[in-house]
């Protein structure tokens, strides 16, 4: 399994000022969407105060984080930036 993680940085993909009930209305549809894969599980979402941050993954490969982002309509409230594989490097085993 890979991890991958989403980046918000640009004033395009930073997340908009939302009302927790936009954000459970987001979150409910990740969740759905998700739900149609095998092995995969959304860690969360970090950001700052200017909607600056991540999103965490476990899947495949990023074609599938592309793929529920799409299904789920989350690239319609704020796109991301980058979407890559990472590896820990730190701490080392």
């Amino acid at each position: 399994m890979a991890r991958i993680i989403t980046m918000r940085y640009s004033e395009d993909g930073r997340l908009p000022d939302a009302s927790r009930e936009e954000l459970e209305e987001l979150q409910a549809n990740v969740v759905e969407t998700v739900e149609q894969y095998d092995n995969v599980t959304f860690k969360g979402t970090f950001a700052n105060e200017d909607g600056m941050g991540i999103c965490e993954w476990e899947a495949p490969d990023v074609e599938t984080v592309v793929e529920i982002y799409e299904e789920s309509g989350a690239n319609d409230v704020a796109p991301s930036d980058e979407i890559i594989e990472v590896e820990q490097v730190l701490p080392l085993e």
